[in-house]
């Protein structure tokens, strides 16, 4: 059936001229079953975590347990392929390692670009003392967030133009004392910016105020070129697969309301300028790129009356409204169009997410109106190869293992519509 209108709007613009390029690469099979595995690997770690929370423990005669699940309705679908998987959706846990995962990945993109504009950082490591048990993480951890704050304050950083712009605080190593209890080492990793170079006796001082006002053990810990290395898990993922249920949900408790992850000074007025802009970070060639945010429509400032394009309605919905009239059972929609990725093969192609399926038939969605407008403007552009014939041209495997049954090959079952299971994610 043919689209009664070519001409494409302001978002579907944004989304075709931010990512055409990105549609259609192609990546190593074998790498990219590898990360499946490592992402299979970390969802049923958090399931089994989620599982542990939920179940909870008996105390007092009471069951004693924290409900983890955020319960909607979302998939994921990708364009080409015609393939889709529900999402595991939980709450704002931060131990939890897919959530911490999604964190991590936009601000790991944002602090990027602005290491990108400003070279002279470098890494810090501050201590809140010796290691605590979780009765005492909480006051700890806001001892070093107010402490770190007040050194932003302080004379001697701001006379030398330093400022710490961002701290990511980790429980350290986790060690089970008894049976209800853990032993935890509370620490910061912070982000110093200077804004000139320091000759070697102002840099001697800084250390040495810095040092002294502390208290605790803190260290310099060098340039920093790479994100990853200052934003991590707040606890790594296999300390947390021995404890029991009691432990997770007294962990839990522990580091309630507490923002492990905070911009400051200059890094935070950054994020909020990208934000009232409507922009977003992207990576583009391992550099980051700051674009138009096709999600959420055009600038604040250069328009009042933009609107999400997601909320516009199509001639399907319209129809289906005079047919169905008012219904207590919501319409599916999408709600984000996402970056070109390879979920579903190793090729790159466009992803959305569809809320309120609801039980529904995917296969209905594809032929939903916005859906064959972006194919169809996307096609326009580009031809994207849904399973590539070769991959000699991107990624020339030097040595195949045959044995192996990562090696990729065209399959036909692509070209239907079909589910992944979500244990191959």
């Amino acid at each position: 059936m043919q689209l009664k209108t070519l001409n494409p709007t302001f978002q579907e613009k944004l989304y075709i001229d931010n990512n055409i390029d990105e549609i259609g690469r192609c990546y190593d099979p074998v790498k990219w079953h590898d990360n499946g595995e490592k992402r299979k690997y970390l969802a049923d770690q958090t399931k089994d975590i989620a599982r542990k929370l939920d179940q909870g423990y008996q105390a007092d005669g009471k069951t004693i347990r924290v409900d983890p699940y955020a319960y909607t309705d979302l998939h994921i679908m990708g364009l080409h392929s015609k393939q889709f998987k529900k999402l595991e959706t939980y709450k704002n846990i931060n131990f939890l390692p897919s959530v911490a995962q999604k964190n991590r990945s936009q601000k790991s993109k944002e602090m990027l670009l602005f290491l990108k504009h400003n070279h002279n950082c470098r890494m810090w490591t501050f201590t809140a003392g010796q290691r605590c048990a979780l009765d005492k993480l909480n006051f700890q951890c806001r001892w070093m967030h107010r402490r770190l704050t007040k050194l932003n304050d302080t004379d001697f950083m701001k006379s030398l133009g330093a400022q710490f712009v961002f701290r990511a605080t980790e429980f350290g190593e986790l060690a089970a004392d008894g049976e209800n209890d853990l032993s935890l080492h509370p620490h910061m990793h912070a982000l110093l910016h200077l804004e000139n170079y320091l000759r070697p006796e102002d840099w001697s001082y800084l250390l040495a105020r810095i040092q002294s006002f502390w208290k605790a053990y803190c260290q310099d810990c060098g340039k920093i070129n790479n994100p990853r290395e200052l934003i991590k898990y707040c606890v790594k993922p296999c300390d947390l697969e021995g404890l029991n249920n009691v432990q997770l949900i007294k962990l839990y408790h522990a580091n309630k309301g507490l923002r492990l992850w905070e911009s400051l000074q200059d890094f935070r007025q950054m994020r909020r300028s990208i934000r009232e802009d409507k922009q977003k970070v992207v990576i583009r060639k391992g550099i980051p790129k700051l674009v138009p945010n096709w999600n959420g429509g055009i600038s604040s400032k250069k328009s009042d009356c933009s609107v999400r394009w997601m909320d516009n309605k199509t001639t399907e919905d319209i129809q289906s409204e005079k047919i169905l009239g008012n219904r207590s059972r919501p319409m599916p929609s999408i709600v984000a169009w996402c970056s070109p990725a390879p979920v579903f093969t190793p090729v790159s192609e466009p992803l959305f997410m569809v809320h309120g399926l609801d039980g529904r038939d995917p296969e209905e969605f594809f032929g939903n109106e916005k859906v064959r407008r972006m194919e169809q403007f996307i096609s326009v552009h580009t031809k994207t190869l849904t399973v590539p014939k070769t991959f000699k041209n991107n990624n020339e495997v030097k040595i195949k293992h045959e044995s192996k049954q990562e090696i990729y090959s065209k399959n036909t079952a692509f070209e239907r519509i079909r589910e992944i299971h979500a244990d191959s994610f």
